[in-house]
């Protein structure tokens, strides 16, 4: 879910793979009001919402490489908790374990998915779901004509239970289907021969997110 959440005088964001479940779930409990849904990468709608109404943005962001790898884990477990059960027909349930427990299938799955992604080539090719959980976005911030105050995406509790609200939803990845495999997939994806490639494509995003997190580093040692 995508858009700016509106509680008290504040209007918060986070993207996909950043906490964007836990302000849907301000959303869908009443406690919050889904205030923009359309995107728009000039942020004409905000600043215009920001200044009419005389609003805080607020965002929440994530280190690109760690959002990355979350992004891809949920479209490989996604599709593997479709796949699986056929694999089952053919092979007891000890050969799919042994299997999913064995990095080097994550490795050659992973680089797969990379493969009609387009990451291969240093092209990639994204739906608008998949960019979503892996483009870049944190541009669209510099288009905000006031300054936004900036939180990481792991002080999302902390930040909401201060606005008054404790209801938070988490969509961790070790909490979703093949939960269990995901630290085996995180060691894997590193050593895809793609990797090289993800990484000089989030160069720009990591630049955006450096510049960002000044701000993240200037109010945390305000408020120290």
């Amino acid at each position: 879910m995508s858009g700016w959440v509106r509680t008290h005088n504040k209007l918060l964001y986070a993207h996909g793979k950043s906490g964007s479940t836990s302000l849907a779930h301000l959303v869908h409990t009443g406690v919050a009001t889904q205030a923009i849904t359309q995107w728009q990468h000039d942020c004409a709608d905000v600043n215009q919402l920001v200044e009419s109404e005389s609003l805080e943005p607020l965002i929440f962001i994530r280190e690109p490489r760690e959002r990355f790898v979350s992004g891809m884990w949920q479209l490989v477990s996604e599709l593997l908790t479709v796949a699986l059960p056929r694999i089952t027909r053919w092979h007891d349930l000890g050969y799919v374990d042994d299997m999913l427990d064995e990095p080097q299938y994550w490795r050659d799955v992973t680089e797969q998915m990379f493969c009609v992604l387009g990451f291969d080539s240093g092209n990639p090719q994204l739906s608008d779901r998949e960019a979503y959980h892996l483009g870049h976005y944190l541009q669209m911030f510099s288009h905000l004509k006031q300054h936004p105050t900036v939180h990481s995406t792991s002080e999302i509790n902390s930040v909401l239970q201060q606005l008054g609200h404790t209801a938070v939803v988490h969509n961790s990845s070790t909490e979703k289907p093949l939960g269990e495999y995901y630290t085996v997939f995180k060691n894997a994806i590193v050593t895809t021969p793609s990797w090289i490639t993800v990484l000089k494509w989030l160069e720009p995003e990591r630049d955006r997110y450096a510049d960002l997190s000044l701000r993240l580093d200037y109010l945390a040692n305000k408020n120290g």
